[in-house]
């Protein structure tokens, strides 16, 4: 796809051309096939790994755009997430209204050797992430229904 044609793409299609790259590579010169699933992410984990020891601090920054979209679209199709872009101008995955995760910020991080934890472990702990909203959620709905069942002038 040329630039041009990139350009006129939503924000959103872009982020699925990039996905694509992704899976092209994978494909093309390492030949894997990968999906937008647990083992796409799997796959895209050990492959920052290897990246991270070999990329330029150039080429890391470019490949941000292509691995963090390739999570966003795993996280996207797996969970039933959009992208949501955040006021400051970073694009995010929300899969409920209470949890959202930054695949873009997660794979610079990784790429770069920042932090011990990885895209494999963002993408694992997503479930735990809405269990614990909704067990929130059901909390504080017992504790209105029981703030409205007693009457305004009862303290006890």
């Amino acid at each position: 796809m040329n630039n041009k044609v990139i350009n006129k793409l939503s924000i959103e299609n872009r982020f699925i051309v990039n996905a694509e790259q992704v899976r092209r590579i994978a494909c093309g010169q390492l030949g894997w096939v990968v999906e937008y699933d647990d083992a796409g992410v799997r796959w895209l984990n050990k492959y920052i790994n290897t990246l991270r020891g070999i990329a330029s601090e150039e080429s890391k920054e470019k490949l941000t755009d292509s691995l963090g979209a390739f999570l966003g679209e795993c996280i996207c199709r797996t969970f039933n997430g959009q992208w949501v872009e955040y006021p400051k101008g970073e694009w995010m995955v929300r899969v409920d209204p209470g949890v959202s995760v930054y695949p873009f910020r997660k794979a610079r991080k990784q790429l770069a050797g920042e932090e011990t934890n990885s895209v494999a472990d963002l993408f694992d702990a997503i479930p735990a992430m809405r269990t614990k909203l909704t067990a929130s959620q059901n909390a504080d709905d017992e504790t209105r229904g029981k703030a409205r069942s007693q009457p305004w002038w009862k303290f006890w």
